[in-house]
């Protein structure tokens, strides 16, 4: 249930903050491109709300997966090719306004999209690792591994409850600054941003493991 509420309301705010965003695109933009990014039509921006709106489509579609008629097997599938399209679509729909927002006029070349193409994918699979990482059991190969979580379990479960919280919440933040930082033409900062989320990530999540680790040992000592 959770998943489906998850990708529901990720799927409406994108489409919100798209339409939003589409007030501030010229009255004529490229919505067709030749191999060498050389718009060679132009048309109203308007069009490109069908990209986020068939998406919150699939976002309906998904609910189908309650379907008592279906079973569970069908369900998942049903689910998943949902899932997978709702998000392409909002992509392609990304990538469509970040170079409607470059201004490239009927013959000339559009920017292309750096940080759309290159960071969102990238924030997707951080709200994706950040919604798994709860599940995730205590071993030795994938997951936060700290000398402190290998040892507790209790440690291992709430550092990657509040990691799991992080990474999808920098999967946000990424998302939003690939759109916008590409926009506005600054590329470099949209890649910078998901290195820095990283980097605070493995820290806090080093900080918040080796303090809940010493204050169980503390515990244990004072019971004994």
């Amino acid at each position: 249930m959770r998943p489906i509420i998850y990708y529901t309301v990720a799927v409406v705010v994108n489409l919100i903050a798209f339409t939003v965003g589409m007030v501030f695109l010229p009255q004529e933009a490229p919505i067709h491109l030749n191999s060498a990014l050389t718009a060679d039509y132009v048309a109203s921006p308007w069009w490109m709300t069908a990209f986020p709106v068939a998406a919150v489509l699939t976002a309906a579609g998904i609910w189908a997966r309650l379907a008592p008629q279906l079973t569970e097997r069908r369900r998942k599938i049903l689910a998943g090719a949902c899932t997978v399209s709702g998000m392409l679509l909002i992509y392609l729909g990304w990538i469509f306004f970040a170079i409607a927002s470059s201004g490239a006029k009927l013959g000339e070349t559009a920017a292309f999209p750096v940080g759309v193409v290159v960071v969102f994918p990238l924030a997707v699979g951080m709200m994706a690792l950040g919604y798994f990482m709860p599940d995730i059991r205590r071993n030795r190969r994938i997951g936060f591994r700290t000398p402190a979580t290998l040892k507790s379990a209790s440690v291992w479960t709430q550092t990657h409850r509040l990691c799991g919280d992080l990474m999808f919440a920098f999967g946000v933040i990424s998302a939003a600054a690939a759109v916008a930082f590409t926009c506005l033409g600054m590329d470099y900062i949209a890649l910078i941003v998901p290195a820095a989320a990283f980097a605070i990530w493995i820290a806090v999540g080093c900080i918040y493991a080796h303090i809940r680790f010493r204050r169980e040992k503390e515990a244990v000592f004072e019971e004994k």
